[in-house]
């Protein structure tokens, strides 16, 4: 079912200040970056094949401001989405959304028994 954690996103308040401080304080370089209704997002890596993602909330609310809100969130390649979100379901996991359709991507959110949030991602393009 899980192929492997993909990276770690972390909800940021600006995007690109966030960028450079992961670039110059810590080395990360940018491998991706991409916007659309979701909001701004870019992914970053190591020199290994580690990498984190950066998000910031289309409206400028960050995540830090809403009580339920997590600011880090494990995202996980899976190789057929709509069939994993079948098998979820039938085990009565707790999908909290629709799987979205993005370029290049799907994705949805589910929960754990403690309301922790995980993202499965099927990789389109």
């Amino acid at each position: 079912m899980i192929k492997r954690l993909l990276y770690l996103e972390i909800a940021v308040r600006n995007l690109q200040k966030s960028i450079d401080w992961y670039s110059k304080i810590l080395g990360f370089e940018v491998c991706r970056r991409i916007e659309n209704e979701d909001g701004p997002w870019c992914q970053m890596k190591t020199g290994s094949d580690d990498s984190l993602a950066l998000w910031q909330d289309p409206n400028g609310v960050p995540a830090q401001e809403h009580p339920n809100q997590q600011t880090f969130f494990p995202i996980f390649q899976v190789d057929n989405l709509p069939q994993v979100v079948q098998e979820l379901s039938a085990k009565e996991a707790n999908i909290l959304e629709p799987i979205r359709e993005r370029k290049g991507y799907k994705i949805t959110t589910i929960a754990d028994p403690d309301g922790n949030k995980l993202q499965l991602v099927e990789v389109t393009h």
